[in-house]
């Protein structure tokens, strides 16, 4: 949407905002020119005696990661407000450390990402009873007196041999381990990578 800001005898009476004509036939009125001349869409200067409904344009240079935008000079013609946004350099050490963080959660979020899509084919209350069901289910396979209530209301509700239910528990339990455990290494070793990285490039290399 169009900025604008509106302006009398070169003076600021409203803005920068977004151009919405009621809005701004509103503030003509009661500057004493006449609303009817606003239209409902802004794409040039309107003047309409001493009032000026001027487009606001923003000019802002290509930066890259090590550059920032410092406070914008205002200029004022005829035909707009124009807003030119200097470029500052930006400290290294700022950027790298900045770097680092935005490296880390592309990092954590794909290893999130990577376990997600081994639990979402399960209901949250069942993962939540896996640790339980492998304590028992390795118990038993030590010892078979060992007591085992949650394992036989699985067998039971599976009409289940139980001693398949188990092999098959400590079989999911093992796979599990397997998948995160170098799930969980390779973050690790990724974090030790941007931990010793030195450069922005080297940090942007780095993803899951």
């Amino acid at each position: 949407m169009m900025r604008t800001e509106i302006l009398r005898n070169n003076s600021l009476i409203a803005g920068p905002m977004d151009y919405d004509a009621a809005r701004v036939r509103d503030i003509v009125m009661r500057q004493g020119g006449d609303y009817r001349l606003i239209p409902n869409g802004l794409i040039n200067a309107i003047h309409i005696g001493t009032i000026s409904v001027l487009p606001v344009r923003n000019v802002k240079p290509e930066i890259t990661v090590m550059q920032a935008y410092g406070q914008p000079e205002r200029s004022v013609t005829d035909d707009a407000v124009t807003y030119t946004y200097p470029v500052i350099e930006r400290d290294p050490a700022e950027v790298l450390e900045e770097q680092r963080a935005a490296a880390m959660m592309r990092v954590n979020s794909g290893y999130e990402a990577e376990m997600n899509e081994i639990l979402r084919q399960y209901p949250q209350a069942e993962t939540l009873t896996w640790d339980k069901q492998e304590r028992e289910a390795r118990a038993w396979s030590a010892d078979d007196t060992a007591l085992t209530p949650y394992v036989d209301a699985i067998a039971e509700g599976r009409d289940m041999d139980k001693a398949e239910l188990v092999t098959r528990i400590v079989a999911k339990a093992d796979a599990w381990i397997q998948a995160s455990g170098l799930a969980t290494g390779k973050r690790q070793a990724l974090e030790d990578q941007i931990s010793a990285a030195d450069s922005v490039e080297s940090l942007n290399a780095i993803a899951w």
